[in-house]
């Protein structure tokens, strides 16, 4: 398996069971990496906009990679040396819960000072998710594919379902 090279963007359409486009705001998805050694890296958040949309950019990658060195930094080898396989995984309400926990205690890293105002203000965001409305099954709660360089561009389909 390849290096991970990460794109200049990938983005998430959120839509229906029935393939209608799901034009919600607010919902959470990470990017979770796989390491050779050491750790994970598990990078967002990222939110859904008014349409619906997920924008993964790389700048908004490399801010969360900086943030999650900063975190640990002798806990991760170097963005690169991860395998191409990720994974954008919508986030339950536990993991919600567990953000806002973190939030609280650690704050803001590196440029994520740059994205938002305060933790607070990432916290009520986190808050006013709107996962909480959607039924997430375990198996179908992630996007697997091969971020391996051979295109710097990414488009997924995401189904959801409303509980």
């Amino acid at each position: 398996m390849t290096n991970l090279i990460l794109p200049e963007i990938a983005t998430v359409k959120l839509k229906t069971g029935m393939g209608q486009d799901y034009r919600v705001p607010n919902i959470v998805f990470s990017v979770e990496t796989h390491a050779r050694h050491k750790n994970d890296y598990h990078l967002g958040p990222f939110f859904s906009d008014d349409d619906g949309v997920v924008a993964i950019t790389r700048e908004l990658l490399d801010i969360y990679v900086e943030a999650e060195l900063d975190s640990g930094l002798m806990d991760y080898t170097h963005i690169s040396d991860c395998y191409s396989l990720i994974e954008i995984r919508l986030w339950s309400e536990n993991d919600l819960e567990q953000a806002i926990k973190v939030r609280q205690l650690w704050g803001l890293l590196k440029r994520e000072k740059t994205l938002w105002q305060s933790p607070e203000e990432l916290i009520e965001r986190f808050r006013n998710a709107n996962n909480r409305a959607l039924a997430i099954s375990e198996g179908f709660s992630r996007i697997r594919d091969e971020w391996d360089g051979r295109k710097q561009e990414y488009g997924y389909d995401f189904y959801v379902t409303q509980k």
